[in-house]
């Protein structure tokens, strides 16, 4: 096999990460609200006429600026620590995650075993779509739309396993620099596997 083996399930954790997500914006709503509350009561008789008032408008409109920037800054780098050439749990595959957009995307970049018994390569042919049974492991996007939820956590997204032609929604927890879990789950029942980093 080719250590993609079947994490099983669907994630259970989609939710969570959205409302982790959601909690950590707060901090940019609240001080733009308080930024809109105020042009409000400008507009509604003070002399300010529908502008901030004054410089504590202007100092509000700055906190809520830096509070979004800060946010997509600290999202940017959290993605980033997942970043590189990791090494299936079995050792037979390696998975190169990188930036696609603003997710994680991994695409499958080296097989123990890139062969069939007749010296063709091997392809994609346990994939539900007939179309798509011949293409190529090698090069092939099994992940995508990986977002930071957490510190060290990503979820949102979607792994694709060439093994059993089913598409997953694992939660990936960098566990220490060199070492990744996947982890999927089915209400209480849950499959993992670590992958190792490569570079």
């Amino acid at each position: 096999g080719m250590a993609l083996s079947p994490l099983g399930f669907r994630g259970a954790r989609v939710a969570q990460g959205a409302a982790l997500r959601k909690d950590r914006n707060c901090a940019t709503f609240a001080l733009s609200g308080l930024a809109a509350s105020l042009r409000e009561k400008g507009r509604n008789g003070s002399a300010t006429e529908g502008k901030p008032m004054g410089a504590l408008g202007r100092l509000i409109r700055t906190l809520a600026m830096a509070a979004g920037l800060a946010a997509f800054g600290q999202s940017a780098q959290a993605n980033d620590a997942v970043l590189g050439l990791w090494l299936t749990e079995d050792g037979d595959s390696q998975v190169r995650l990188e930036r696609c957009g603003e997710a994680i995307c991994g695409t499958i970049v080296w097989l123990e075993t890139a062969r069939t018994d007749d010296g063709s390569p091997v392809v994609d042919s346990n994939n539900k779509d007939a179309a798509l049974r011949g293409r190529l492991i090698v090069g092939l996007r099994i992940m995508s739309g990986f977002r930071a939820t957490e510190p060290r956590v990503w979820g949102d997204g979607e792994l694709y396993n060439p093994e059993d032609g089913r598409t997953y929604e694992p939660t990936l927890t960098l566990l220490s620099e060199d070492r990744l879990e996947l982890e999927a789950c089915l209400l209480f029942l849950c499959q993992s596997q670590v992958w190792r980093r490569v570079e």
